[in-house]
């Protein structure tokens, strides 16, 4: 086998892989936490999600807090995906509760 070619799939699954690691163990802590009662396919996504999350999101806070270092971004990403599965939770529990029907009924009238 060709080692360039093995050496070049490795540094591949490295570039893929080792950045998600961060966004991926806090979303696993998170689900500890979290998701005991959930299936298996709501557990996969929610990871997933959470990882979505921290992919997304802590690029833009690391430009606007000026963060500087793989360690402290990587810290960063851990926390975003442990909060967002909390977050989503709650969010998705308000809309459940008639959050919708209220903002609906606070700005466009109606209700009460």
């Amino acid at each position: 086998m060709n080692t360039n070619l093995w050496s070049a799939a490795v540094d591949a699954v490295k570039d893929v892989v080792l950045p998600i690691i961060p966004s991926l163990l806090g979303a696993v802590v998170s689900l500890q936490f979290l998701g005991r009662n959930l299936s298996w396919p709501h557990k996969i996504s929610s990871v997933a999600v959470g990882v979505v999350c921290a992919a997304y999101v802590s690029p833009v806070l690391v430009d606007w807090l000026g963060v500087q270092g793989k360690e402290l971004h990587a810290s960063l990403e851990f926390l975003i995906a442990l909060f967002a599965l909390a977050v989503g939770r709650e969010i998705f529990r308000e809309i459940e509760n008639g959050l919708l029907q209220k903002i609906r009924d606070r700005f466009l009238g109606g209700g009460k």
